[in-house]
């Protein structure tokens, strides 16, 4: 069993959980997405696979990905402006969101997309109105008048 951890480095519930995997023997692959420049993570689309740090993963070989806040986090003193900065944040996130399309065979916990989604108040009022509770008018709007 291969399990990949998503998290950050000092995740108390995600080294409790890599702890108990490796005493009853798995393979524990970890992603602490606070120290992503510490690292090095690529992404084969063509041959679906992902190497970390100098290991290299097939989509298949990877059992399963337990995901707990895995917040990017890259130090805003890498000696490159705001929007540099941005991009490279974004670019992180989106190689942690790509993970799910690698990774379609696992078994997901805490899966980041959908986690996002239940943070989504818009999301939450459709889903309570399509179950049939009743909702409060809502009207989410930029326009102050």
């Amino acid at each position: 069993m291969k399990v990949l951890i998503l998290s950050t480095s000092t995740n108390e519930h995600s080294l409790a959980i890599e702890k108990y995997l490796g005493n009853i023997g798995a393979e524990v692959i970890r992603f602490d997405t606070d120290k992503v420049q510490e690292g090095f993570v690529s992404v084969d689309v063509k041959s679906d696979s992902v190497t970390f740090n100098g290991r290299r993963f097939l989509s298949n070989e990877i059992t399963s990905v337990f995901s707990h806040h895995p917040r990017i986090s890259v130090p805003k003193d890498q000696g490159i402006d705001h929007l540099d900065w941005q991009l490279c944040q974004s670019s992180w996130i989106n190689c942690v969101d790509w993970l799910e399309q690698i990774f379609t065979e696992a078994r997901w916990l805490n899966k980041p997309s959908v986690c996002r989604s239940t943070s989504s108040v818009m999301l939450q009022l459709k889903m309570a109105r399509d179950i049939g509770f009743n909702i409060p008018d809502a009207c989410f709007t930029n326009n102050i008048a």
